[in-house]
Formats: C-alpha cells, sequence, structure tokens
C-alpha cells in the first residue's frame, strides 16, 4: 500500500508545476480524472483540496515574463535578496511601476527583477544596502536571455522558476526621501525582516574578531552566510560545501545540546524557530527544522532524541517545504539537501553492515556510512551541474563534519557570551583554534594530486545508468518479494484487529556469482552507452563569448583545440561544459589570435583546472606585451602548459584536418591588434578563416576561396570592405560581439559593407553571437550545416 505521504508529495508537486506552466484547465482535469480513477474517499478528497490549495498559493509566484519599455528611467524597488559577488551585489528586487507613489498600495503591478549593484553605486550610497529598504533605482530593463551557449547557463528559464520576472539594469542607487506606506500585514513583515537583519549583522561584526580564514566559515556555520567564490573554493574542491549551507545537521546539533541542558519543550521549539528565522527559509534550514519540530510536537512527553526520521517524515517535510517554498521544486539546494538525507535513511544502515566498516568504533562507522550514504545519492547531481568530482570527499566529509561537530554548539555559545570578557575570550581561542584545524586539513586534502577529477557528461550519464541497471539485477530476487510484500499482503486477523504479516525478503544466494552475472550486462551498456553518448566527428563552435571571441574546434580524431578565449574568468564554464559535452576533458591545443584580454580571460579557469596541454601564441606579443597579467595567467597553473612561440607560418596536421596559423605581415607597436594571428581551418573542401582582431591589411595576401569568415575585430569600425569579402567569398560571416556592449558592435558602416556584398553575390549568411548566440558548424556526408542556438535573429536581449 503507497503510504498516503506519497500522495501528498506528488499533489504538492503536481499543484506547483501546473502553476508554473500556468495550466489550469489541465489542473482542473487532473483533478476529474483522479476522482474517476482514484477510489472516492476522505484521503482522495484531502489529497485533492492540499493539490488545490498548492496551485492557488504558486500561481501568483510564477508570473511569468514581461516586457517593459528599455529605456532608462527612475523606479522605485525594494531589495528583497541579494548576495555579495566579486564586482558587488547579485540578486532580486521588487520593482513598482508607479515609482511616484508614496504608497504601496497605489504601486500598481509589483515584479520581481534580477538584478547586479556594483561596488561603485553601494559607495556613492555611502550606507550599505539592506534587504527589506525601500530605494529609488536609475535604470533601464531588458528582458531575460536564453541560452546562449551549448550546455550553457540559460538566464531565462532559471529565473522564470524563481518567479523573476525580467532584469533591472541599475545605474544609481538613492534612498527614498519619503516614508513608503505599507499595509499592516507587509509593514509587520518588515519591522520583523529588519530585526533580525540588524541582529544577523551584529553577530556578523562580532565574528570579524576572528583570523581571516575563520570568519568565513563562521559566518557559514553560524549564520547562513555563504562565502564568496574564492573563500569557498576549498571547500567545493573537497566536497565539503554544505558545511557552510545551515541544514539538518546544524538544527539535530543545536536541538541534542537544548535537551542536555533539560529545556522544555516549548522552550525549544521557540529557540529553534527563532534560530531558523535568523538563518532564513532556505530549503535546507526549513528541512532541518520540520524534521526536528515533527517529532518534537507530535510525540508526548520529553524527546530524548530526534529519533524515527524515517522515509515517511522526509517525504512529509518535503511536501510542507514545498508548499511555504513553491520555488524549491526548480532548486538544486533542494535536490541536495532531500537527496543527502534520503540516502543517509536508505543506505546508511546497510552499510554500517559492510565487514570492512563492521569493525570501526562507533562515531567512525556512523560518520562514514553517513558519508557514503548521502553521496551515493547526491554526487551525480554535483557532477552534472559543477561538472567535478571531488575524489578525496570521504576524508574530507569526515574530517570536516567531526570538527564543525564539536565547533556549532561552542559558536552558538559564542555569539550567546560574548559580552562577558573572560568566556569571550576562552571561547574565540577554541572556535580559533577549530577553524584553522579544519580550514589545514580541508586545504592539505585540495592540494592531492587530482583533487579534483572532471568527469564529462557522456561519461556521467553511462555510468549512473549502468550502476543503477548492476544494482536491479544484483538485488532483483530481494526486489521482486519487496514488490509482491507492497503489492498483496497476509491479513491475519487477531484479537478483532487487521495486522500485517510481513513477507520474508531476504534472499539467500553467494555473493561473487551473483556479483559477475550483474555486472557483465551492467558493463556492456555502460560502454555501448558511452559510444553512443560521446558525439565525434568534425565540429567548429563560435561560442558566444560576450564582447571577447572563442571558438572550440573539435576534430575526427577527438583532438580539441581552443582558438581564443574571452572575454571574463567565469565564461570559462561555458568551455568547460560544451568540452564535457564532447566526452572530453583536456584541450590539446590553444591557440590566442594575441594577447588583449577579451581573447584569453575566459581560459583561466581552463588552465586552473589542468585542462590545456598546449599553448600557441605570436613570439613579439609574448616577449613585448606590457600585459603582465597575460604571462602570469598562462604560468599560473599547477601544471604549466607548453608554450610555443611562433613568428613564421605555422601547419598542424590532423588525419583531414588541416590547421594553418598565419602571423602578421607587419606590426604597429601602437596597436596590439596588428598582432592578430589569423587561424585558417581545412577539412574535406571547407575553409574556415578566424581572423582574432586583424586589421584589413592583414587579410590583404589571403586569396583562397573561404566558406566561413569570422569577421576581425567584432565588427568594428574598418574591420571588413568590399573588396576583401569578394575575393574571399565567403557563404557564412561570423561576428562575435556582446549584448549591449558599449561600442555598438557591429557598427552599421560594417553591416553596410555586408549588405552590399548581399546584394552583388546573394549568397551570404551573417551570424551575430549577440542575435544567435553560439553558432555551430559540422561537415557531414561534403555537406555543411549549421546550427545556432537562437533562431530569430531580430531577437534582442
Amino acid at each position: 500500500m503507497v503510504p498516503p505521504s506519497v500522495y501528498l508529495l506528488l499533489s504538492v508537486v503536481s499543484g506547483i508545476f501546473l502553476a508554473y506552466l500556468k495550466s489550469p484547465f489541465i489542473f482542473v482535469s487532473l483533478i476529474a480524472l483522479g476522482f474517476l480513477l482514484i477510489k472516492p474517499s476522505v484521503r482522495t478528497f484531502l489529497i485533492v483540496i492540499i493539490g488545490t490549495l498548492t496551485f492557488l498559493r504558486a500561481v501568483p509566484l510564477f508570473p511569468g515574463e514581461i516586457i517593459l519599455p528599455q529605456k532608462e528611467a527612475e523606479y522605485l524597488v525594494k531589495i528583497t535578496d541579494l548576495e555579495e559577488s566579486r564586482e558587488g551585489y547579485r540578486g532580486i528586487v521588487s520593482l513598482f511601476l508607479n515609482p511616484e507613489s508614496i504608497s504601496p498600495s497605489e504601486k500598481g503591478n509589483k515584479f520581481k527583477l534580477a538584478t547586479f549593484i556594483s561596488d561603485k553605486i553601494v559607495n556613492k550610497l555611502e550606507k550599505n544596502i539592506a534587504e527589506g529598504k525601500y530605494y529609488l533605482a536609475r535604470g533601464s530593463f531588458r528582458p531575460l536571455r536564453p541560452q546562449l551557449n551549448f550546455y550553457g547557463f540559460n538566464e531565462k528559464e532559471y529565473y522564470l522558476k524563481r518567479g523573476v520576472s525580467g532584469y533591472l539594469k541599475i545605474r544609481s542607487l538613492q534612498e527614498v526621501s519619503f516614508r513608503v506606506k505599507e499595509s499592516f500585514p507587509d509593514s509587520l513583515v518588515n519591522v520583523l525582516k529588519d530585526a533580525l537583519n540588524n541582529m544577523k549583522t551584529y553577530f556578523s561584526r562580532v565574528l570579524e574578531k576572528l583570523p581571516p580564514y575563520a570568519v568565513s566559515f563562521s559566518r557559514g556555520v553560524l549564520l547562513g552566510i555563504r562565502p564568496t567564490e574564492e573563500e569557498g573554493k576549498v571547500y567545493r574542491n573537497t566536497g565539503t560545501y554544505h558545511l557552510l549551507i545551515v541544514s539538518g545537521m546544524h538544527f539535530a546539533l543545536l536541538f541534542s545540546f537544548l535537551y542536555l541542558l533539560g529545556l522544555p519543550k516549548i522552550l525549544i521549539f521557540l529557540i529553534l524557530t527563532f534560530y531558523l528565522l535568523l538563518m532564513g527559509l532556505t530549503p535546507s534550514s526549513l528541512r532541518g527544522y520540520i524534521m526536528i519540530i515533527l517529532p518534537l510536537l507530535l510525540l508526548p512527553g520529553r524527546l530524548k532524541k530526534p529519533q524515527n526520521l524515517s522515509l515517511l517524515l522526509l517525504i512529509t517535510s518535503a511536501s510542507l517545504v514545498l508548499f511555504i517554498l513553491p520555488h524549491s521544486l526548480f532548486s538544486l539546494s533542494f535536490y541536495l539537501s532531500f537527496g543527502a538525507t534520503g540516502g543517509i535513511l536508505i543506505f546508511s544502515p546497510a552499510i554500517k553492515k559492510l565487514p570492512l566498516l563492521n569493525k570501526l568504533p562507533s562515531f567512525l562507522k556512523d560518520s562514514l556510512s553517513a558519508s557514503l550514504s548521502a553521496n551515493f545519492v547526491v554526487l551525480p547531481l554535483i557532477l552534472y551541474y559543477f561538472l567535478e568530482l571531488p575524489l578525496y570527499f570521504l576524508p574530507a566529509n569526515l574530517w570536516g563534519t567531526t570538527l564543525t561537530t564539536f565547533f556549532l554548539p561552542l559558536g552558538l555559545l559564542y555569539l550567546t557570551v560574548h559580552f562577558i570578557p573572560p568566556l569571550e575570550f576562552v571561547l574565540r581561542c577554541l572556535i580559533t583554534g577549530l577553524s584553522f584545524l579544519l580550514n589545514k586539513g580541508l586545504e592539505i586534502i585540495s592540494n592531492l594530486p587530482n583533487a579534483t577529477v572532471l568527469v564529462p557528461y557522456p561519461l556521467q550519464i553511462s555510468l549512473i545508468i549502468s550502476l543503477t541497471l548492476f544494482l536491479v539485477i544484483f538485488n532483483y530476487q530481494y526486489l521482486k518479494k519487496l514488490l509482491l510484500k507492497i503489492i498483496k499482503q497476509k491479513e491475519v486477523v487477531n484479537n478483532h484487529q487487521t495486522l500485517t504479516q510481513p513477507i520474508n525478503t531476504k534472499v539467500s544466494s553467494k555473493t561473487y556469482p551473483k556479483i559477475i552475472l550483474s555486472l557483465t550486462p551492467a558493463l556492456l551498456t555502460f560502454f555501448i552507452l558511452l559510444k553512443v553518448l560521446t558525439p565525434s566527428g568534425f565540429q567548429l563552435v563560435f561560442l558566444y563569448a560576450g564582447q571577447g571571441d572563442g571558438a572550440l574546434l573539435r576534430t575526427p580524431s577527438g583532438r580539441v583545440y581552443l582558438i581564443d578565449a574571452g572575454s571574463k574568468p567565469e565564461d570559462g564554464n561555458n568551455y568547460l561544459k560544451l568540452l564535457s559535452g564532447w566526452g572530453k576533458t583536456s584541450i590539446d591545443s590553444f591557440i590566442i589570435t594575441h594577447p588583449h584580454s577579451d581573447h584569453y580571460e575566459a581560459s583561466s579557469l581552463l588552465l586552473e583546472k589542468n585542462t590545456i596541454r598546449k599553448v600557441f601564441v605570436f613570439s613579439p606579443s609574448w616577449s613585448q606585451t606590457k600585459d603582465v597579467g597575460f604571462h602570469n595567467m598562462l604560468l599560473s597553473g599547477k601544471n604549466t602548459p607548453r608554450i610555443i612561440t611562433l613568428d613564421k607560418t605555422t601547419r598542424i596536421r590532423d588525419g583531414e584536418v588541416n590547421i594553418e596559423i598565419i602571423p602578421p605581415k607587419s606590426l604597429d607597436s601602437e596597436d596590439l591588434n596588428s598582432h592578430s594571428m589569423i587561424v585558417k581551418i581545412s577539412y574535406q573542401g571547407f575553409d574556415f578563416l578566424i581572423t582574432g582582431d586583424a586589421p584589413l591589411s592583414s587579410l590583404s595576401n589571403l586569396t583562397d576561396k573561404m566558406e566561413v569568415l569570422k569577421v576581425p575585430h567584432h565588427g568594428g569600425k574598418n574591420s571588413l570592405n568590399l573588396e576583401t569579402l569578394k575575393r574571399l567569398e565567403p557563404q557564412v560571416l561570423v561576428i562575435s560581439c556582446g549584448i549591449d556592449n558599449p561600442f555598438g558592435h557591429p557598427l552599421p558602416e560594417t553591416m553596410k559593407v555586408i549588405d552590399d556584398y548581399q546584394e552583388s553575390s546573394n549568397r551570404v549568411n551573417t551570424y551575430i553571437t549577440s542575435h544567435n548566440g553560439a553558432i555551430s558548424f559540422r561537415v557531414k556526408d561534403n555537406k555543411l550545416k549549421v546550427s545556432k542556438l537562437v533562431r530569430n535573429n531580430s531577437d534582442r536581449f
């Protein structure tokens, strides 16, 4: 018999998903169909009611995309959710369409918009920006952007699933000079938020007394303040980032500490509730809170431990979290939190009985089995989103979890009694020492050889499917009996009560033959899937590189070449994900046309991951460039790639693919663009010309006909003329430039040259990365196939 909690979860999930799709007709149809197919009962009625309530609650939270005038204006905004980033603050604001109104009841429609507030704007404000406050923001609206790179980030889908309707580009920010009137519920909520934010800020300042290496960890563990990307790097590389996120472990430790103090149940409830509000309503913190509070309130008497954390309780808490926070259905943190807990509940008891763990001390056995069980479920998710497997996650988690177990109660006690000098000093010394040990241990682990291993998508999918197949075949008899137990239970009558007589699901058989018989089809499936899912053949992709250039080439031999990589370090993920989609973990050669940052910056992440083997640079540029960052970036990795300097034309033959790297004939010491090398790629009669920022003089010696020409210098001034186009006769032109770039690329005069050539030849197609996203070229069966991510050329983002 399926537990009611499962039906409850399905009804809540259905209500949220249909609310996101805005499909009331489908929802009503499903309700009617449910009544027809499911036996009508009180339970069925309650499940339908809960699903309907969830649907009605979630509908206003998914307003969909909006279109506003894209001109600069002044808006009344309310800061709702901001996180500090490397360059400023990124997050969400609520925008009111009537900025002149001083009353939210008169403000008209309200929309949640994504935004970025730079440090310059914050400095001009001369005050720290605070959530829950109203500001006058001058800026312009833009629609959400679709996916612009293969396997890349889809801004539009990401934000719409979080109820965000657009993007506000804020140019300036100032506090409102009037008092904004609010309804009583809103004002009460804001007063509560202000009080909690002020308390959180105060405690954060208290923690600033700790050494720098302890501040970010302490803020994450004790206050739920996530560290910056650089601060959290060592935790991501060791698979221990969850230590910085307030979750069930934090609530369980706090509950145990409060119980040991002998506090009454109602006081424990109030303290845990206050802790939840202080940390913020996140899926992980809310799950931890519910899974402690439900047994605390429902079980009579004083609770010794948060026991009976069964799957039914986990499923029930998932339903409650989704009802309270509908956006969590599309949140990675929701799946990581519940997946890890579910893994512990399902697999930990069996793992504890393994011979290798059975002889270990109880604490060590519990920690290892919990870590293995949790990671068994969440590692596929981590691999899919982050592409990396932290190889030493077991020792790192054992070290981190053990020290955090002692750190959390001491840290909370420190915040409670920090105003008492003797206690403050002793506790500060203790938590400083624990922070030092934890950070030092994780740093040592992260610096071990191959601390993180890139796992490409085809390998991930093949591994997961084959592992699932192995488990199903290995446990076939057990699963069969278990299924029969669920479907057809034996009922016996005893003292006028209906009891369930369990069926013995224990299956005895010899282990090793069973493993071999299960492993053979699983391995066969793995290699077949790996072969089928791994793309092959010739493919050249011009990525959307912002206001920069970047192209990846895959040859039929399986080698990968990178030609330029701009324009921001964080964009390196786009190259990494495309590489992973090809089933690759390394780049054989990186050709840098010239050392301008918009042609190499994104490669810093690839160099950090040690994915680049060889780098080709123009000899004068390498020896004479004043860009110190260019040299430092290429030489900063753990394993420095081989640097090959060129001063004459170099040819690389890769099977049927010919790559020709052509240095410039004349140099201008004042213009680094004149240093641009040109890369010509030929395959099966098709020629591709990648020009970097080369001036027209560098193209004057080229006479061969080209199928594809990458227009120099992002379509800027004097990047192209009609004579060059008529000489090279390209069939396809690619312009790489950023959306709303400050230079106006591609310039109207460049587009005029292309239009004139189009009229004279009537054979050219033009693709612009700021309009079309990434552009892919494949050669198959002696045909050139072009694909783009954004199909409508007239789209503006």
